[in-house]
């Protein structure tokens, strides 16, 4: 039998930790490790438990989502960070990235939608709901100022994004 998906759910309020846990314990591949209600204690708790995948809201008391993802890459580098938030507005993707999530979720997303993430960045994969890659996309080709210009690129670079 194939082990079991070890997770550590991240969120600084209670109800929504227990609601993962309700939609999270039905799924025999998935075992919850433990919970976090702020930075601080998530960090400590996956040195710790050393999960598969840490569940990790953006919003947190004490540190930041961002900074454990940070802190977690570097000091816990097997263990996989995905990204559930509220927030679905662009320029927080390109932080998420950098700071080592595998993937990125709306917490309007359905469960077999987070089951799905889960499963997909502990194969080592990345994850992104269809709504931040819509924003993500959007935001590259009308363009921010900041990226380069649609026109810019060339026909192989066009193909790949398309692609994606």
């Amino acid at each position: 039998m194939k082990s079991r998906i070890r997770i550590l759910l991240v969120d600084d309020h209670p109800v929504v930790r227990k609601g993962l846990c309700f939609c999270l314990e039905r799924q025999q591949q998935l075992l919850i490790v433990g919970e976090a209600a702020n930075g601080i204690e998530a960090v400590a708790k996956a040195k710790e438990l050393r999960p598969d995948v840490v569940l990790l809201d953006l919003d947190l008391p004490q540190m930041s989502g961002l900074v454990v993802a940070d802190v977690l890459r570097k000091e816990v580098p097997n263990t996989k960070v995905l990204v559930l938030t509220m927030h679905q507005r662009a320029e927080y993707l390109p932080r998420v990235l950098q700071s080592g999530a595998r993937g990125y979720l709306l917490k309007e997303a359905s469960p077999e939608e987070l089951v799905k993430a889960i499963e997909t960045v502990q194969a080592g994969e990345c994850y992104f709901s269809p709504e931040i890659a819509r924003v993500a996309l959007n935001q590259f080709l009308h363009g921010s100022g900041d990226g380069p210009n649609l026109a810019e690129l060339t026909n192989r670079e066009r193909e790949v994004l398309i692609l994606i």
